[in-house]
Order: structure tokens, then C-alpha cells, then sequence
């Protein structure tokens, strides 16, 4: 894809783009030091965090325990059989809302040996534990924080899993996080979406438990989302956490993350970076579909995500073959940052091969899509500000009247209306005219739209 995105074109996208406001929200904590096992709580220090919309008073940090031995993060081709590293967030002294640092570490096929959303009542809270299992190529940065766990370089592909709390109070749509003109000023996992742990996880025990995960699920199923430009690793598992909660998934929620850089002013640079992890998301959705125990295996991407999802599509379909079931179920392009006349020349016509259904999710709302337009010169896939896509074979879904967001680029996961949508679509496979959506007829074909 054209690169050209010097001089006015990065002035304009970190421009416009800080005046709005992404939609994750990254605590950034100071560096802590390492904790070998002993029970010890640093003091917490100053950190900030940038919540939706409105920049956040200092966040108070919380102690961490690490495994005893700082491990080198396995490869997919060794299955260790020792413990993998956990990494957990532990309490401030006032309230214990995590996992005490004296806790030893769990065995790998114990932790998850139990229900998909663990409730930590048993503890007496309130919050849902939501477990989310994950794959990516992102270099180790800071293992004994679990927020800053994987940072933005590039390293090798890993596997692993992530606990992240759902509040009791939780809103459909809502990805909670500290605000300061609610006086908070720390995370709180009985208020908020909170990372608590990640746990890194050899080739071999990681699909050991995706498969019990997925043989005690109520859905014999998995999805995996892959995330668009400017996003953290931490932003990814807690918004996989939070879709896959609001959705009523009852299969396994799975994430991909490739080493965005999780600013806005590094679009060029993720726009390479996109590029040069296709290979790694093919392996990893290789792996899924053939490992994992699944009977459907569904694809969410969004944005910049659905270049590699693409890609990768469009691979699986040359080795189709024809009377097969293909490789996935649902697979869903949400907003994506592609150049609409290569998406419906170069890609549309083969990726219908490797799924059971296509949806696109499109707005004339998304403003970062037509920055993108400007950058690039040639209107994307996801923007029906300059034409609806209609290709037969792909069912296009126009969310323009339901986006309310400030940038209009992440209604699928929070907005109501399209969560309730994809519910749906995944979880109960209907068709778009069984799906509460009106029905438009254009000279080039049909499309929906969501309802207000």
C-alpha cells in the first residue's frame, strides 16, 4: 500500500488524532524493580494514565510478583515442562484485589482448570475473572508488570494467557477505566477492565489448554481478534476481554497482537509493521484452527488489522479446495483501513473462500478512516463516506447511525447496537436479514444498516 504519509500528512493524523482521542486507555507505570518471590510491596509510584477523552490525574501503581527465575520467554518449538513465568498485579495494602504475592505461582494446566469466568467472590469481590488466551510477536519488555509486560519492538512469535477483571457494574460497550472527575485515581478491578496477570505458555501447554478451556465451554468455539493501529498489548487483552464478555461468547476469546506501536503519531511505522507480521499471524491462525479443538473458529479485525487478515486470507483460499469446509466460520472486518478499489479488486473475490460468511462494517462517521483517505488519496474500505462497498458474496453493514464515538473508529466494540449485532452473527450464525437491520437497495446491489 501507498506509504506517502510525510510532511502534512503526519502533522494532520497527530494532529487530529490527539484532539480526539483514541480509544484505549494505557496506564503507564514506572519502572518497578523485580521481586524474586518474597513477599514484599514496593511503594507505589506516580504514574498516568490517558482514559478516553479526558487526560487522567496521576494513577497510583501496585506492587508485582514475579516468578523466581527471570526465564527467557520459550519458542514455539520447545514445550518446557517446568512452570512458564506468571505475572500478576498485586494490591495496594489497603485493598487486596489481586492474587497475594505470597501465592506461589500455579501449575501450568491448573490455573485454567476451572470455569471460564472465574468469580473472585470466592475471595469475597465482586469482579468476573475473564481469561483470554493470546499470540504474539512482540518483544518482552518489562516482565514483572503484567501492563507492560510486551512492549512495541519486534521479537518472535509466543504464546500465552491473560486475566483480566470485569467489573460487577460492567455496561455493554463500555471498556471501564479510571476517570478522574469520578475521583479515581488508581485501577480497581470492582470498577474497572484491568489487566491482573499474564502468563507466558510453551507451544505445547498452551493448546493443552485452549483445548480443556474450549472442552468445558458452553460453545464448542473460538474467536480470535486481531487489533488495529495505535494499540498496546494491554489494550488489546482488555478490550478481547471486554468484547468477548458483551458479546456472551461462550467459546474461547482469543487476541493477536503485532507490535503496534501504540501512538498516534507512529502510523508509517505501523503501517510497515503490519506488513511484516503476516507470516506470524498466518502460523498462529494455522495452529489455532488445526490445534485447538475447535468446531468453528470466527475472525474479528479492526482497522489497520485487516491488512494481515487479509493477507493471511487470501492464503488460505489458494489452497481451498473445493467441496471442503473452509479453514474459518464468521469472519468480520470492522472498519477496515484498506484501500477500498485494491479491497474489492485484489482481496474480496478470493478471502470468501476460507470463510463460511464475510462481514463488513462500515460508517460515514469514521474519522480516522478519512484522515486516512487524505493520507493516502484513495478512499478505504471501511469509510462509505465516498460509496458504500457492495460485492457480491460480502454482507456490508453501514453502522453510520448508531457511531456516537468522538473519531468513529471503534463502534464495534462500543456501541451497543453493534455488539448486540455481532451476538448475532457469531454466536447464533444468522444471516442479515434475520438480524433486526433495515435493508437497502442501491443500483449496485444490497447493504444494511444498523438500526438507531
Amino acid at each position: 500500500m501507498e506509504k506517502g504519509f510525510l510532511g502534512v500528512g503526519l502533522v494532520s493524523l497527530t494532529i487530529f488524532l490527539s484532539s480526539c482521542v483514541s480509544t484505549q486507555t494505557q496506564v503507564k507505570q514506572t519502572k518497578t524493580p523485580e521481586l524474586h518471590f518474597v513477599d514484599v510491596k514496593e511503594e507505589s509510584p506516580k504514574e498516568e494514565a490517558l482514559p478516553e477523552a479526558t487526560p487522567m490525574p496521576a494513577v497510583k501503581a501496585v506492587a508485582l510478583a514475579a516468578p523466581e527465575e527471570a526465564a527467557a520467554p520459550p519458542s514455539l518449538e520447545e514445550a518446557k515442562p517446568a512452570e512458564a513465568p506468571v505475572v500478576e498485579s498485586a494490591p495496594p495494602p489497603e485493598e487486596d484485589y489481586y492474587t497475594s504475592a505470597k501465592e506461589p505461582a500455579p501449575e501450568v494446566g491448573v490455573l485454567y482448570d476451572r470455569m471460564i469466568d472465574a468469580p473472585a467472590s470466592a475471595n469475597g469481590k465482586k469482579y468476573l475473572v475473564r481469561r483470554v488466551f493470546y499470540g504474539t510477536d512482540r518483544k518482552v519488555c518489562e516482565p514483572t508488570h503484567p501492563q507492560k509486560f510486551y512492549g512495541n519492538e519486534r521479537g518472535k512469535l509466543q504464546l500465552g494467557i491473560c486475566e483480566v477483571s470485569i467489573p460487577p457494574d460492567h455496561k455493554m460497550g463500555e471498556l471501564e477505566s479510571p476517570k478522574w472527575w469520578k475521583l479515581e485515581f488508581s485501577e480497581n478491578p470492582n470498577k474497572h477492565v484491568v489487566l491482573l496477570k499474564v502468563q507466558e505458555l510453551s507451544k505445547d501447554s498452551f493448546f493443552t489448554e485452549l483445548r480443556s478451556h474450549i472442552d468445558k465451554a458452553s460453545d464448542k468455539e473460538a474467536f480470535v481478534f486481531i487489533h488495529g493501529y495505535n494499540v498496546t498489548f494491554e489494550d488489546a487483552a482488555r478490550r478481547t476481554a471486554q468484547m468477548s464478555y458483551d458479546l456472551g461468547f461462550g467459546g474461547a476469546p482469543i487476541f493477536y497482537s503485532w507490535p503496534s506501536q501504540g501512538e498516534i503519531a507512529d502510523y508509517t511505522v505501523d503501517e510497515n509493521t503490519i506488513d511484516w507480521t503476516v507470516p506470524h499471524l498466518k502460523e498462529f491462525l494455522s495452529m489455532v484452527a488445526a490445534e485447538s479443538g475447535a468446531q468453528k473458529v470466527h475472525l474479528i479485525a479492526h482497522s489497520m488489522g485487516n491488512r494481515a487478515m487479509t493477507d493471511v486470507l487470501k492464503d488460505v483460499a489458494d489452497t481451498y479446495v473445493s467441496g471442503t469446509a473452509p479453514m474459518f466460520n464468521q469472519v468480520v472486518l470492522a472498519a477496515p483501513d484498506i484501500d477500498a478499489e485494491i479491497f474489492k479488486r485484489d482481496i474480496a473475490p478470493h478471502i470468501q473462500k476460507a470463510a463460511e460468511r464475510v462481514t463488513l462494517y462500515a460508517s460515514s462517521n469514521d474519522k480516522a478512516l478519512l484522515l486516512s483517505k487524505s493520507i493516502h488519496g484513495a478512499s478505504r474500505a471501511g469509510d462509505v463516506e465516498s460509496g458504500i462497498i457492495i460485492i457480491p458474496g460480502i454482507d456490508t453493514i453501514d453502522a453510520s447511525l448508531v457511531d456516537t464515538s468522538l473519531v468513529g473508529h471503534s463502534y464495534y466494540g462500543d456501541n451497543r447496537s453493534i455488539i448486540s449485532d455481532m451476538h448475532l452473527l457469531v454466536n447464533l450464525k444468522l444471516p442479515p436479514d434475520r438480524r433486526n437491520l433495515l435493508q437497502m437497495e442501491v443500483e449496485g446491489g444490497i447493504y444494511w444498516v444498523v438500526k438507531r
